[in-house]
């Protein structure tokens, strides 16, 4: 079984991607869903071609209220379809707050999830793993690693390499049965800059910035058209945003027009951005702009800008300050400093010119493959049915080559030379 009750965001293209490859084991596979589920337009999106051999169960509430109260309809709903459906095995692709309500409830007793089923789960987000501000908020994180820990789950998959790391440092059985798992991103047609330009429809000379996706005040937005406004770039310098802006952006973008008039270009696709678009953004674009301050978790965009070859800059905390440094996928700054901000902006933008992915960072990006998400995921179902397991690259694998180019100094020419970072622009070696 897997147990979905939520259809927003990426959950049902995890499913998507989840599913042909349980189907390949042999295996009756039930996708619990939520009863509206089969009218959205993300199922349409995702799940109108299921694979044969997949049964869809829509049974379930769509969880509603805060976030405990989500987790306690969730918590109920699992229990309510492992009693009905009673499977040998299952996922939950999106466990978060979910692990925790478990852990919390039934850790202690373990009887409402009998351990005749093993129950493989995905933790999205690990902010016990991050700086705490004040007391209350490392009380509150030690409370919440404890429930991780107390949860039954035989595998805890984590997306984050930095709860990871945190997790597997501290030892013990927690560490024993937790995996990081791909975020799964598509390998992209990447088309030439002018012809991604021309499919959507914006002036074709100069040079782009590109922030795609939702773009609100949490993704730093505001802080990348301040930065914007203020850099020392050319005219033909220009910030491309494609996604659906916030109100408060949209208002803070007028201020900027009115204030700049058209003295540089800030071009805009304001709405749900399709993966065409955003993969024609990519590819148009010479700096992919990822300025989440203090964002907890992976960041797509980072490993899509990887996988069309184009360079970030990005924040300077938590998932990106660890993997785009590391693994050279461009630059991170401070993007609360707004002067120094601006001025990376302008050294990034004229070091992209030189920029070429390393082998390291083509490394990163398979890593986030849609086959390698598959082949993790299965790996334990796998195990129990004596099937063998399939190629896959594992995160210990592509350190220990990170590891090995730097310490034989095997590397292609990095941009980033040392004056770059001596302004602040950060940079891997």
């Amino acid at each position: 079984m897997v147990f979905e009750p939520d259809h927003s965001g990426h959950h049902f293209n995890y499913l998507r991607l989840l599913l042909p490859a349980l189907t390949k084991l042999g295996v009756e596979v039930i996708a619990a869903v939520a009863e509206d589920a089969p009218g959205r337009d993300e199922f349409r999106t995702h799940l109108r071609q299921l694979p044969p051999g997949v049964a869809i169960s829509p049974t379930l509430r769509y969880p509603t209220g805060g976030p405990m109260r989500a987790a306690m309809q969730s918590r109920e709903m699992l229990m309510i379809a492992l009693r009905r459906l009673r499977p040998d095995h299952v996922y939950i692709p999106y466990a978060d707050g979910l692990t925790q309500i478990v852990g919390a409830l039934d850790g202690w007793r373990g009887a409402a999830f009998p351990g005749t089923i093993e129950i493989e789960a995905l933790l999205m987000r690990g902010g016990f793993a991050y700086p705490s501000q004040g007391l209350k908020s490392r009380v509150s994180k030690l409370a919440t690693l404890a429930c991780v820990g107390l949860s039954p789950w035989s595998r805890l998959h984590f997306i984050d390499p930095v709860a990871f790391e945190f997790i597997k440092q501290r030892g013990g059985q927690l560490a024993h049965r937790s995996r990081l798992m791909p975020d799964p991103v598509e390998v992209p047609h990447v088309r030439n800059k002018a012809e991604s330009r021309r499919l959507l429809g914006i002036p074709m000379g100069g040079r782009y910035i590109g922030c795609f996706g939702v773009l609100d005040e949490r993704k730093g937005t505001d802080l990348l058209l301040k930065a914007f406004a203020s850099a020392d770039l050319g005219e033909s310098d220009n910030l491309l945003l494609i996604g659906r802006l916030s109100p408060a952006i949209r208002g803070l973008l007028d201020q900027i027009n009115t204030s700049q008039g058209s003295r540089r270009q800030i071009i805009t696709l304001d709405r749900y951005a399709t993966d065409e678009e955003l993969q024609l953004g990519l590819s148009a674009c010479d700096l992919v702009a990822t300025p989440y301050p203090r964002h907890i978790g992976s960041a797509s965009i980072v490993i899509r800008a990887a996988a069309a070859g184009r360079p970030v800059i990005a924040g300077d905390f938590g998932w990106m300050r660890a993997v785009v440094p590391r693994f050279q996928l461009g630059w991170t700054c401070d993007v609360s400093d707004l002067a120094l901000f601006a001025r990376s902006i302008r050294l990034a933008l004229d070091a992209s010119s030189n920029f070429a992915p390393s082998d390291v960072a083509q490394r990163f990006a398979r890593f986030h493959s849609p086959a390698n998400f598959a082949a993790a995921w299965t790996s334990r179902l796998r195990e129990r049915l004596s099937l063998p397991q399939l190629p896959h690259d594992s995160w210990s694998e592509l350190l220990q080559y990170v590891r090995h180019r730097s310490e034989t100094g095997i590397s292609p020419a990095r941009v980033g030379a040392p004056p770059l970072a001596e302004q602040g622009l950060k940079t891997g070696t």
